[in-house]
């Protein structure tokens, strides 16, 4: 049995992405489009056939050009799907420029699909979007998301939290998967200090979490950030440490 993996913009090694490459590759080969900002060349090592796709990252909030720019990047995954021999494809993400599209291609062609839904995206996509147009977005989104879910034969969600509202929202049910997307590890301390800590960045509007930090800094709560000293919280008290290695940071 052969299974294509999209992981779509992550990149080779990323955490939940390529665990599912190494624990299907136990048993099946498998076919991995990874993204790439180097020139990279398709190679086989194992039960893995390595596929870099390279694409230019940019912050760029004019959605009419990233369109016409991630169009491309689209097209060569697209032609993965109606081009490659394989059984299921895996998608890590959708084509953002093909949404419904790239689904419809390997139904067509009989395949089982399997959607990894990393995060819900009729709110995330285009997060940046503000007022009429963050609403409007996210009705067409929702449209989308239901579409993408019908067509896919198995979900994959990172909480049964998710799992259930999206199940509710969209009125369906379809067999599924909880894969966790947060780390697992115990903690034994002495003391517990009134502290939040915020790993990492993200790309949403977080106005509501910032009212919740600040309330509680209110209550005599330290707020820390590991990663990224945000713009987001410049108008918040904390503290500020670089990108640590991963030991590090779960300590």
């Amino acid at each position: 049995m052969k299974i294509l993996i999209l992981g779509y913009l992550h990149s080779k090694y990323d955490k939940r992405v390529f665990r599912t490459v190494e624990a299907l590759s136990k048993r099946f080969q498998v076919i991995y489009q990874y993204w790439t900002d180097k020139d990279e060349k398709r190679y086989i090592e194992g039960n893995i056939s390595y596929i870099p796709v390279k694409y230019e990252k940019r912050n760029n909030k004019n959605i009419i050009h990233e369109y016409f720019r991630r169009k491309n990047f689209d097209k060569v995954l697209f032609d993965l799907i109606k081009n490659t021999d394989y059984d299921i494809v895996y998608f890590h993400h959708f084509l953002q420029s093909l949404p419904v599209k790239a689904f419809k291609a390997a139904k067509k062609k009989g395949k089982v699909v399997i959607y990894d839904i990393h995060e819900y995206h009729p709110e995330n996509f285009l997060s940046f979007l503000k007022g009429l147009l963050k609403r409007l977005k996210e009705k067409i989104m929702l449209k989308i998301f239901e579409k993408q879910i019908k067509l896919s034969d198995k979900l994959v969600f990172v909480s049964k939290e998710i799992q259930e509202d999206i199940f509710k929202t969209l009125s369906i049910n379809k067999p599924y998967l909880i894969v966790p997307n947060y780390a697992h590890f115990s903690v034994s301390a002495k003391e517990k200090k009134k502290e939040i800590v915020l790993v990492g960045k993200t790309p949403r509007n977080i106005e509501r979490e910032k009212e919740i930090i600040k309330r509680l800094i209110s209550y005599g709560f330290k707020f820390k950030i590991i990663g990224i000293d945000s713009e987001h919280f410049k108008d918040i008290p904390h503290e500020y440490t670089s990108f640590l290695p991963y030991e590090d940071m779960m300590k």
